[in-house]
């Protein structure tokens, strides 16, 4: 029975998150930024820039390198950025399989591997996203690796604790919070029989793994990427966001809870895991804490699965002498119930998730956004806000075809708590019709969007001015069914009369048929 539970349940995790790739759209506004501040890196645009901080991303360089490798393959990063995260959250889940595979037999290494990965599924697009969780939890899982290498006695040497040095350095590349899911592996690797070369080792591994990307890349100022990470400190905290961490993390350990009490050697189990998990249970504090600030919550609980994974593997691997048949079977009965129920609430989340936008109407969407490209080549054009927020976030579509990057909702909502927003430049920048046209969803009142934050952030994150300055700048020019493109009303006169001399510029005509053969 536990294997055929825990094969069905990673079974559904895959089945869900190939399903996912092949939605047009994404579930999540901050996915829908990151893959836009990807492309319009991949474009020459600066990503952290001082001067541009009204689309300065909170996430850290190694996420957008990461994004940007498979934009070398596709331009959909909407579909490749989800290539990114399943390979990701996949490899992690193969690690707790492999790891618990040293400790205990087939049918219970299936499980564990199923339990968590029904576990993944409760946080929904989250780890199969272009965003950064996936990542964190592979770095979290090979790091996992290193340790039980080092807790098995297997030699390691040096390369060890600069290994783990490296995944630290490259987790806080995505979010500098990162470091506090390494310190099990930390107490491991750097505390046992502890050398003050390991730690020297460690940390040549983790500051030349965090520095490189701003080495190696343009349009990436370290100063700026800081200044925005310390403003972010400034947001309010929230007990409740705090407090969804400690609750998912009692959802992970009810197993191991179960089989402590039921089935395992305690004494023998915890003079083995004593450092790990008192380490665990100082980052779980912190990561408690970090987790409060609003727009964190219940999810920076997910990379922690890999750790929880091997400490209870080794709990399902240190029987009681003499343990009998009926204990077995009660752990079995209890264990089981738990994946059961764990399995209900995930599909029901999973289909939540899925419904973020209906598959028609993106494919039809995107279909009107290429049209519409291709209508107004070879002018600027860039996706504005207004009515269905979910349909800017089709915006990578737009960038793809290399056109600028202006506005973002994530970071403006960011910047919104803190009191501030839309400055005078990009209201000049609007005025004088920086971008020739805009394409904003049909009906909608332009740059009227209300704060993800609730309460806490303003009914309309563009600020008073922004819209009213839109209107002045900016005519209706056409109507689809999905979107409408507003052009710059200087230049409206001058578009009109060439567009009605379209007919004897045979050279245009030939190049828009050529590109729409493109598409």
């Amino acid at each position: 029975m536990r294997y055929v539970l825990g094969l069905i349940s990673t079974l559904t995790w895959l089945f869900y998150s190939v399903a996912y790739v092949f939605r047009s759209t994404v579930g999540d506004h901050t996915e829908a930024s990151v893959a836009a501040q990807a492309i319009a890196w991949h474009n020459g645009q600066p990503l952290y820039d001082s001067v541009q901080a009204l689309y300065t991303p909170l996430y850290g360089p190694v996420l957008f390198v990461a994004n940007r490798i498979h934009l070398l393959l596709s331009p959909d990063i909407l579909a490749t950025g989800k290539l990114l995260g399943i390979l990701a959250s996949g490899v992690g889940l193969f690690v707790i399989f492999r790891v618990a595979r040293r400790r205990v037999e087939l049918p219970d290494s299936v499980f564990v591997t199923g339990f968590f990965a029904t576990a993944l599924m409760a946080f929904g697009t989250y780890p199969i996203s272009v965003r950064g969780d996936g990542l964190l939890f592979l770095f979290v899982s090979l790091s996992v690796l290193l340790m039980d290498s080092v807790a098995s006695n297997r030699k390691v040497g040096g390369l060890g604790p600069f290994l783990l040095g490296a995944l630290v350095g490259l987790a806080m590349g995505v979010k500098v919070t990162a470091a506090f899911y390494f310190l099990p592996a930390a107490a491991v690797l750097l505390g046992k029989n502890f050398q003050l070369r390991r730690l020297i080792y460690a940390a040549i591994g983790g500051v030349l793994f965090l520095t490189v990307p701003f080495l190696l890349f343009d349009a990436l100022d370290p100063t700026a990427y800081f200044e925005v990470i310390m403003r972010a400190t400034s947001h309010p905290k929230l007990i409740a966001k705090g407090l969804g961490v400690l609750a998912w993390v009692g959802i992970f350990l009810l197993p191991m809870i179960a089989t402590l009490l039921i089935r395992t050697d305690f004494t023998q189990w915890w003079a083995f895991y004593r450092w790990p998990v008192g380490a665990f249970g100082v980052g779980l504090l912190l990561l408690t804490l970090s987790g409060s600030k609003i727009g964190a919550g219940a999810h920076h609980a997910m990379p922690l699965i890999p750790v929880v994974a091997w400490i209870w593997s080794g709990a399902l691997g240190t029987p009681r002498p003499g343990l009998g048949r009926t204990r077995t079977r009660v752990l079995i009965s209890v264990s089981s119930l738990m994946l059961a129920a764990l399995f209900v609430f995930s599909v029901q989340k999973i289909q939540q998730e899925t419904t973020t936008l209906d598959s028609e109407i993106t494919a039809r969407a995107i279909s009107e956004i290429e049209m519409i490209l291709v209508e107004e080549y070879p002018n600027s054009i860039a996706m504005g806000y207004g009515g269905d927020y979910r349909l800017s976030f089709l915006r990578s579509w737009v960038l793809a075809e290399g056109h600028p990057y202006t506005l973002d909702s994530g970071v403006l909502m960011d910047l919104d708590l803190l009191g501030a927003g839309v400055d005078r430049d990009m209201l000049e920048f609007f005025r004088s019709c920086g971008i020739d046209r805009w394409i904003i969803p049909r009906g909608a009142t332009p740059f009227q969007v209300r704060s993800y934050y609730g309460e806490y952030g303003s009914g309309n994150v563009f600020g008073p001015d922004l819209g009213r300055v839109f209107g002045e700048s900016y005519e209706l020019l056409d109507t689809h069914s999905i979107f409408e493109v507003w052009g710059c009303r200087q230049s409206a006169g001058s578009q009109e009369a060439t567009e009605f001399g379209m007919t004897s510029l045979s050279g245009d005509e030939a190049e828009i048929e050529y590109r729409m053969q493109e598409r």
